[in-house]
């Protein structure tokens, strides 16, 4: 846990709201997804390996994350996602999109 909370970084008026002890309106988060990314492929790879740990019902949120991707909400989701970034003027193809950066 303390590897990802220390990738996600509160930002904006309310750390002066805070240190001010004013009334938060607004929280702003920024996070570190590419670490993010590699720390949930690394927890999926030390702990998710074994059949046994990767049942359905398995109450580890990183792996409901995982199972979450199959779903056909995320593919309809995903699937819209290419559609919007094909008319980008930032789009190669889909491939160039699937490949990970080195």
């Amino acid at each position: 846990i303390e590897s990802i909370l220390s990738n996600i970084y509160l930002q904006g008026e309310a750390t002066r709201e805070i240190l001010l002890q004013e009334r938060i309106d607004d929280l702003y988060f920024m996070c570190n997804t590419a670490k993010l990314n590699e720390i949930h492929l690394n927890h999926l790879q030390s702990v998710h390996t074994d059949k046994y740990k990767q049942h359905r019902t398995c109450k580890c949120a990183l792996w409901q994350i995982y199972l979450h991707k199959f779903e056909q909400d995320c593919k309809e989701y995903d699937k819209k996602m290419f559609e919007v970034l094909k008319y980008s003027d930032d789009y190669k193809s889909k491939d160039d999109l699937m490949k990970s950066p080195k």
